[in-house]
Order: C-alpha cells, then structure tokens, then sequence
C-alpha cells in the first residue's frame, strides 16, 4: 500500500536509523577532507636554507638562540619563505611610525616615552636581510634614526 507520496513504508530512508548512518558517513567523509587539506604544509628547500642563512647571521651577531635544529625550525614555521607578517610589517610606513610615535613619545601628559630593546630592531633587520634585502638597508636607516639613548626625557 502506498501512503499517498509514493514512498513506501518499508523505504530504508523513511528509517532513523538509516538516516543516522547517513549522517554520521558524512561528517566522516568531510572530518577526512579537513584534515588532508589542513594539514599543515612541509617546509621546503628555500625556506629551509633561509632559516638557516637567519640562523647563521643570528648567532654571527650574538643573538642567543635555541638550538639550531629548535631554531631553523622555528624560523621556517614563523618566516616561511617570504619573510612572513615580520616582514610585512617592517616594510610598512605606517608600522615604523608607530614604531617611531611609540619610541619617542614624551611630553604627553601621563606618558612617559617608551623604550624598545634595539635587539629587537636588529633582529627585524636581519630578517630582512634574509627574505627581503631591497627593504634592509631603508629599514636600517630607519632604526639609526631613532633617538633612543641621550635624550632628555
């Protein structure tokens, strides 16, 4: 007998727990699909041997470091093969006046001027020395002309 719809009573999908394997066969598929495409990408050659050439002018200038398997590593996660959003950033006008409204500041009310460790521009520099020398040397000119010692505050 048919109950009007064309569909007998008897269908595997007219089942809940036919509808439940259904269910579940798909969220399996798309949970396999997601984790193939998230994957997270190996690291290739170049920037591997960047990270390296990072980690070689690091230590040449002094930085202390994790090991440097840990440190290349790291680098190659954090920088890839472009530098990354470090480099990005030191590239940017707006980023190094900020940087500079930050490093300068004094005779705002309540405000002292803020001081930043010149490491930390340095090894920005060195960064881009490695992933975007045509930025280094502007960039190097930018950090030397940021009053930083000798200043009245």
């Amino acid at each position: 007998m048919s109950n009007g719809t064309g569909a007998t009573g008897n269908s595997l999908w007219s089942r809940t727990w036919f509808k439940w394997l259904v269910a579940l066969v798909i969220i399996v598929i798309v949970a396999v699909i997601a984790v193939v495409i998230w994957d997270k990408p190996l690291a290739n050659a170049r920037a591997r041997k960047k990270a390296q050439e990072l980690y070689d002018k690091a230590k040449a200038r002094g930085f202390e470091l994790p090991p440097e398997k840990d440190a290349v590593d790291g680098f190659v996660d954090l920088y890839g093969t472009d530098g990354g959003a470090t480099a990005d950033t030191a590239g940017s006008d707006i980023s190094r006046a900020l940087l500079a409204l930050n490093v300068n500041r004094s005779g705002e009310v309540n405000q002292r001027p803020g001081g930043i460790d010149r490491d930390l521009l340095e090894f920005e520099w060195l960064v881009l020395q490695v992933y975007r020398p045509k930025e280094a040397a502007k960039y190097g000119d930018f950090i030397r002309s940021l009053k930083d010692q000798n200043t009245i505050n």
